[in-house]
């Protein structure tokens, strides 16, 4: 059995950029931790709640002033007693700034967890909006069908009713089909792998198990 963390700023980030691979390995028998940091007001944690009960995921909500990293002490104590195989998290190249900061955070856990677990998890960086980066667009080099799972992920996206949510699907299955096309199936979400240590082991896979 797998673990696999999912950091991300904002409570419906997960759930727009890698629900189908989430519930695949949920579904597989994996354990799913969700991180959240940034806006978390009530209203959005309840929506997070009942979209992850979808996907059966377990969140987990540490507050963060706006535009802050988040406490790394904090962090390593609430996950001290789970080493993630796999880490899932936002891109080094996007825009939106409590996006940046978060991945920030998580190859900060990461380099931690190398140095004193003695763990190089695999780091895989999601995609953002349009796929529109500060420098460049996002290109994928991690495929992952989920056509299987994709009813599911617009039933959770749409469970983030404050977010106006028809407007975010549009772009998120544009982006679903697109990645899909480029593998043949007609739903996929799409990664990329941050090299920890100049390690990388991209290519296209079935699932994140693939990788290890």
């Amino acid at each position: 059995m797998k673990i696999i963390f999912a950091v991300f700023s904002h409570p419906d980030d997960c759930e727009l950029w890698a629900a189908g691979i989430l519930k695949k390995h949920i579904n597989m028998g994996d354990t799913v931790r969700a991180f959240f940091f940034h806006q978390l007001t009530d209203k959005r944690i309840e929506e997070s709640r009942r979209a992850l009960a979808i996907l059966g995921v377990s969140p987990v909500f540490i507050h963060t002033p706006d535009y802050e990293l988040p406490d790394f002490e904090n962090f390593i104590s609430l996950t001290k007693n789970e080493i993630p195989d796999i880490i899932i998290s936002h891109w080094d190249d996007d825009t939106h700034l409590e996006h940046r900061l978060i991945f920030e955070h998580t190859l900060h856990f990461a380099h931690y967890l190398k140095r004193y677990r003695k763990l190089t998890p695999i780091f895989l960086m999601a995609s953002t909006y349009f796929m529109s980066g500060r420098h460049k667009n996002f290109r994928p080099s991690v495929i992952f069908d989920i056509s299987p799972h994709i009813e599911q992920k617009i039933e959770a996206i749409k469970c983030h009713v404050s977010q106006k949510p028809a407007f975010l699907l549009d772009d998120i299955m544009s982006q679903n089909r697109i990645f899909g096309k480029q593998v043949g199936v007609a739903y996929a979400e799409g990664f990329m792998e941050y090299p920890l240590f100049g390690f990388k082991r991209t290519a296209l896979r079935n699932d994140l198990s693939d990788l290890l």
